[in-house]
This record gives C-alpha cells, sequence and structure tokens, in this order.
C-alpha cells in the first residue's frame, strides 16, 4: 500500500485546487468560449474563401470548355491538312526516287529548267546606237624613252614642310 501515492508538493497542490474552482466558477471558461467563438468566426471566413476559389475554377473550367468547343472544328481542319500534307510529302518522294533510277528513259527524268535572262535594256526615246553616226576618238600614241619622272610630294600639307 505504500506504492500507491507519490508525494507532491503541497504548492503544486494549491494551484491545482485554485485553477479547478475558477473553471468550476465559469472564470476560466469565458476565455476559452471567447478562443472557442474566435476560431470558429475563422473558419467560417477560411470556408467562405474555399467555397468562392471552387466557384471561380468551375467558371474557369466552363470557359475553357467554351473554348475548345469553338476551337474543336478548327483542329480537325488542322488535323486534315496535316495528313494531306505527309501524304503529299510521300508522293513527291516516291516520285524523285522513280526518277532516280537509273534505268529510267531520258523523257521521264525531270526537265532541266532554262536559264531565264531579264529581257535586254532599251532606252525608249534614244535612237540605237551606230558606230558609223560618229567617228572613233584617234587613238592615243606612245612615246618610246624613260618615263617621265612622278612629282615629289611633300606630304599632305604642302604649306608646313612635311
Amino acid at each position: 500500500m505504500a506504492d500507491d501515492y507519490d508525494l507532491i508538493p503541497h504548492r503544486e497542490i494549491r494551484e491545482l485546487r485554485e485553477r479547478i474552482e475558477g473553471m468550476k466558477s465559469g472564470k476560466g471558461g469565458t476565455e476559452m468560449t471567447d478562443a472557442v467563438e474566435r476560431l470558429s468566426i475563422s473558419l467560417e471566413r477560411l470556408n467562405e474563401v474555399f467555397s468562392a476559389a471552387a466557384h471561380e475554377m468551375q467558371q474557369e473550367e466552363r470557359g475553357e470548355h467554351a473554348v475548345m468547343k469553338q476551337l474543336r472544328p478548327l483542329m480537325d481542319k488542322l488535323d486534315t491538312v496535316i495528313e494531306q500534307n505527309q501524304k503529299i510529302a510521300r508522293a513527291i518522294i516516291s516520285v524523285t526516287e522513280q526518277m532516280q533510277k537509273p534505268g529510267m528513259p531520258r523523257q521521264m527524268q525531270a526537265p532541266r529548267p532554262a536559264p531565264s535572262f531579264p529581257p535586254p535594256f532599251t532606252a525608249p526615246s534614244s535612237p540605237p546606237f551606230s558606230f558609223e553616226q560618229r567617228p572613233m576618238p584617234p587613238s592615243p600614241t606612245f612615246h618610246e624613252g624613260p618615263a617621265p619622272e612622278p612629282e615629289k610630294r611633300r606630304g599632305l600639307f604642302p604649306r608646313f614642310g612635311k
């Protein structure tokens, strides 16, 4: 029987009794109810925030769904165009492979494009040039002998002597 109890300081027992009496009288209970009320108000505000966020997400989802409905025909047409482009590319590749076979006659091979030159320039109001209308200037004659000495230059600015 000696092991059934523990020794507790007298001061701790007195503090516990005062707390119990305070709770019975309602003194400590008002603090607790105030805290619970504040907590419930905070939870209500948090619930309002979450419900507003959920409402906005639903509206965005509806808007995205409406946009996707409008874009669906366009996306289908693009898919069709992509498929057609792939078929055309395969056909071009097979035609070029057939043309490049060595046993293929020359007529079946791809024709070489003719070079294209711009049209010759003609002056609209002048008569065509003729060598007969104008005499040729005399050709220059060259003197045999020593070449003349080049002039000696004094630099970029001859006045300053450099």
